[in-house]
């Protein structure tokens, strides 16, 4: 279960205050699909983001599977989120120097060597920011994964460790079956990818750039999936598959699936629809 208890956000500097989210509490039980939707700037975005570990909230708590994540230490918050959250960003947030392939399999290498994958990434790269930054916090340990060309070797020569063990369970151990059950093959296809598997994010068009972002979120079986406008950059029969299969993962795999979307056949898929407006529940 997700447990949402007065989530406040606010933004300072020297002379204002920006308030993002204003005391929200909600709770998500396992197996359900939740649709979050409301006007662009309402905080949704923010919303997942803080769920996700990845924004610490000004004040409440975040609590998964009654673990408040914000009270854990910033490397046990890393691994814990690897572990149990899988994020989908609106911007994709691909590492723009390791391959498609590469990309999908780094939550399975950060969940396999922790931080030694994320420094073997960074080595002689770039550094952890921006969006491979941003990406391997969410979806894998935290590391490095800003990674140059020469790095990218890294992620390849792990990739093949990484797939066969599936993904980590949450207390470290294999998972068989990685990808929503589906394994790494079996989501290729899926999500019509066997093309892109070898291009670079530059290559790549907006709809496999999103496709190859959802396959790295559920590579490790998150127990949490979280997607920003997950189908915005698919064509209608794209995005019904998509939506399918998130449905299918909450169903089966008695998973939590939260889904910011402005489109209201998106909410249909879902369980239970919130609305939100200037930072509040309505």
């Amino acid at each position: 279960m997700v447990e949402l208890r007065n989530i406040r956000k606010t933004i300072r500097d020297k002379w204002t205050s920006v308030d993002i989210l204003n005391g929200i509490s909600l709770e998500v039980p396992d197996g359900q699909m939740l649709a979050v939707m409301g006007p662009s700037g309402c905080g949704k975005s923010t919303l997942l983001s803080v769920i996700a570990g990845l924004d610490r909230p000004t004040g409440g708590s975040v609590a998964i599977n009654g673990t408040d994540i914000y009270r854990l230490g910033g490397r046990a918050l890393d691994r814990y989120r690897c572990r149990n959250i899988g994020v989908v960003f609106q911007n994709f947030a691909l590492v723009p120097a390791l391959t498609c392939e590469e990309n999908i399999m780094l939550p399975l290498l950060f969940g396999a060597g922790g931080g030694k994958a994320g420094a073997r990434l960074g080595a002689g790269g770039r550094g952890a920011g921006g969006k491979g930054g941003r990406a391997g916090g969410a979806n894998g340990a935290g590391g490095g994964a800003g990674a140059d060309n020469g790095s990218s070797s890294a992620a390849r020569s792990g990739a093949g460790g990484a797939n066969s063990a599936g993904g980590a369970n949450s207390d470290g151990s294999a998972a068989s079956g990685g990808y929503g059950g589906y394994g790494a093959d079996g989501i290729k296809e899926l999500l019509d990818l066997s093309k892109a598997y070898g291009l670079y994010p530059r290559q790549m068009s907006g709809g496999e750039q999103q496709r190859a972002a959802i396959a790295r979120a559920l590579a490790g079986n998150p127990r949490v999936l979280l997607a920003d406008e997950p189908t915005g950059s698919l064509d209608q029969g794209n995005g019904r598959r998509i939506m399918e299969l998130f449905r299918k993962i909450a169903d089966s795999k008695s998973r939590i699936v939260i889904v910011v979307t402005h489109d209201s056949a998106v909410a249909e898929y879902c369980d239970r629809t919130v609305a939100m407006r200037d930072g509040a529940l309505l």
